[in-house]
């Protein structure tokens, strides 16, 4: 195989899983809009402090990377007496889900069962693109090396050693 049919079948490689990575993004802004949408007319009619501060959200990345990020608002007031949303980012710690005692520690008891089953499919999609991302990465690593291979420079090394 020619090294260029190589180079050009790696590179089919990869812009499939940049189509890949840009469906799991999709997916998981649908999660967060469906929650978005259960948040607001959940909260609706409350009152402040039995409103939920949880949220969700799909944050870019590096490239074609994204992060699925659950924070919760803290308000505050400023000089003007206006309030204002101060967001934190929950800590995920290891592993591809957020811990339930976590997201309990935040969420609402009413919209614990669907913050549960959220982050179960944002787990799922979290595990797709971490195994996405080290394909891309072993296959960038491949074609540098087969690129290399066939320099030039490189050819003329080769076929010295063959002689030898």
């Amino acid at each position: 195989m020619k090294h260029e049919e190589y180079i050009s079948g790696i590179d089919a490689q990869l812009e499939w899983i940049a189509q890949a990575k840009e469906m799991l993004r999709d997916e998981a802004k649908e999660g967060v809009d469906s929650y978005w949408a259960h948040h607001f007319k959940a909260n609706e009619g409350l009152d402040l402090w039995k409103r939920s501060t949880l949220g969700a959200r799909v944050k870019k990345g590096a490239g074609r990377d994204f992060y699925i990020q659950w924070y919760w608002n803290q308000w505050y007031k400023d000089k003007r007496g206006n309030k204002h949303p101060l967001s934190q980012h929950i800590r995920k710690g290891k592993g591809f889900s957020y811990p339930e005692a976590t997201l309990k520690r935040y969420a609402k008891e009413w919209e614990m069962d669907l913050v549960m089953s959220l982050e179960g499919d944002f787990a799922e999609i979290r595990k797709q693109a971490r195994e996405l991302k080290l394909a891309e990465q072993a296959l960038r690593r491949l074609r540098a090396v087969v690129q290399d291979t066939a320099s030039p420079d490189n050819a003329n090394d080769t076929e010295a050693e063959a002689e030898e």
